[in-house]
C-alpha cells in the first residue's frame, strides 16, 4: 500500500515540474538564384511546459533587422565562410530590460522569423555552391515571472543547406 501511495504522488507531481526549453530549426527553399534572395526561416518552438517571454537579443535569430553575425555560413565546395558585412552589437539586458522588445511563445507554439542574409554576408570570395548554415548562438534570454533574466539553450536540429548559384554579390544596399 505504501508503494502505491508513493507511486500515485510521484506520478501526479512529476508533470507539475516547470521546464523551459526551446528547439531551433532552420528551413527554407534549398535553391536560390543570387545573393539578393539568400533568405530562409528560423523556426523557434517552445518545447517546455510554460509560456516563454524572450528578449529580442540582437545576437539571436529573434532580431534579424539588426544584421548581426548570427550564422556560420560555409560554402561546401571551397570550405570558406561567407564574409560578414553587418554590425556588431554590445548588448546588456539588465540595462535595457524596461525598453526591450520581446517575443512571447506559448507552450508547443512555433514561430517563424525570416532571416535575410543578402546584405549581411558577402558570398563573392566563398563562391557559388551549396552552403551550410548553422546558428552561432542558440542561447536565448527569457524573462521569468519574477522579472529576472534567465538563459535557455535551444536544441538545434541540424544545419540548413542552400544551393547558391548566379550572382554571389548582393546588389541591395546595406
Amino acid at each position: 500500500m505504501y508503494h502505491l501511495n508513493f507511486l500515485f504522488i510521484f506520478t501526479f507531481w512529476l508533470p507539475m515540474v516547470v521546464s523551459k526549453s526551446l528547439r531551433l530549426r532552420l528551413s527554407g527553399h534549398p535553391n536560390i538564384l543570387g545573393a539578393d534572395v539568400f533568405r530562409f526561416n528560423a523556426e523557434l518552438t517552445n518545447t517546455g511546459n510554460e509560456p516563454l517571454t524572450l528578449l529580442n537579443d540582437p545576437n539571436t535569430v529573434l532580431a534579424p533587422s539588426w544584421k548581426t553575425d548570427i550564422f556560420a555560413v560555409t560554402c561546401r565546395a571551397t570550405g570558406k565562410l561567407a564574409s560578414f558585412q553587418g554590425v556588431s552589437v554590445r548588448w546588456n539586458p539588465p540595462e535595457i530590460l524596461e525598453d526591450a522588445q520581446i517575443t512571447k511563445i506559448q507552450v508547443a507554439e512555433t514561430i517563424k522569423i525570416e532571416q535575410n542574409l543578402s546584405s549581411v554576408y558577402n558570398f563573392t570570395l566563398s563562391g557559388p555552391g551549396v552552403y551550410d548554415i548553422t546558428p552561432i548562438s542558440h542561447t536565448f534570454l527569457a524573462i521569468s515571472p519574477a522579472g529576472s533574466v534567465e538563459s535557455i539553450v535551444a536544441d538545434v536540429s541540424g544545419s540548413h543547406h542552400m544551393w547558391l548559384w548566379g550572382n554571389t554579390a548582393s546588389t541591395k544596399a546595406n
